[in-house]
């Protein structure tokens, strides 16, 4: 017999929906829907999440039901990553749309959402590597190799932090963990904040790889930086070029992040262990 299955990501610009179908002890992907709504711009520059976006994120999700009805899904969950975590008023947010809305729902943590990244990632599985997710106040940092974690740190340190601190913790983690010189190769999560993309373009990954801050202030001074994301654009780099530099860094790789496909791939690995027992 086969059944339908729906998640929905609420992202920091957009709200999801996959249809997955589930058949044969394995969950796979039929159909994918997608609402913009920018929920990012107002969370970084007051914390909260605005009556019009909340208004916004309910209509996005009406939207989205009527989907979820079409295939007749009999589980339906609802997964918030991204900088919907930083709002103070996030509570409020998840109360309204569980009154709404009367599916499961989860916040997913920065941590998780860099293991599950990594537990999905084909490229991250080739070789001894690092994946580094970079958030406002903190970053994770995950240590891979062969298809194993070997272990998951939190730093706090993010776009946010002063650059001061910045040396002082990335200073402080490659003394703790000499074994850190292993990993040559870095992998970044292009997370959904919209002005990183800027910093993940392949001229820029140069330019970083070369461990010349000047160079890279230099790169940057050329470009044409939206005004009200410029500081956070050079902060990230900053973050991304001490630890490329700490580390002896050799190769960078960017990956998109897609919560979505890590959690139904953890699903079917999950599935297929006790299948097997």
């Amino acid at each position: 017999m086969t059944s339908y299955f729906s998640l929905i990501e609420i992202h920091s610009n957009s709200i999801s929906c996959i249809i997955s179908k589930f058949h044969q002890q394995r969950l796979t992907v039929i159909s994918r829907k997608k609402v913009q709504v920018d929920l990012f711009s107002q969370i970084i520059a007051q914390n909260i999440i605005t009556k019009s976006q909340i208004e916004k994120t309910m209509w996005a999700l009406s939207q989205l039901e009527k989907v979820m009805q079409a295939y007749d899904c009999q589980k339906s969950f609802i997964v918030a990553t991204g900088a919907i975590r930083y709002a103070k008023n996030l509570k409020k947010y998840i109360h309204m749309i569980k009154e709404a809305f009367p599916f499961p729902m989860y916040i997913c943590s920065e941590p998780l959402e860099t293991y599950l990244h990594v537990l999905s990632s084909q490229s991250a599985q080739e070789q001894p590597s690092l994946t580094f997710n970079l958030h406002a106040t903190s970053s994770t940092l995950v240590f891979s190799e062969k298809g194993h974690i070997d272990e998951c740190l939190t730093l706090p340190v993010g776009m946010l932090t002063e650059q001061k601190q910045v040396n002082q913790l990335v200073l402080q983690l490659t003394n703790e963990h000499s074994l850190l010189t292993h990993y040559k190769k870095l992998v970044i999560i292009n997370d959904t904040y919209p002005f990183l993309k800027l910093l993940y373009q392949q001229s820029c990954i140069d330019v970083i790889l070369a461990n010349d801050w000047r160079s890279l202030q230099l790169y940057f001074s050329r470009q044409k930086l939206p005004k009200k994301w410029s500081h956070h654009i050079q902060a990230a780099s900053y973050v991304i070029h001490h630890l490329v530099k700490s580390l002896n860094i050799e190769e960078i790789d960017v990956q998109p992040i897609d919560m979505g496909h890590s959690i139904l791939y953890s699903f079917n690995q999950k599935n297929a262990q006790f299948s097997y027992h």
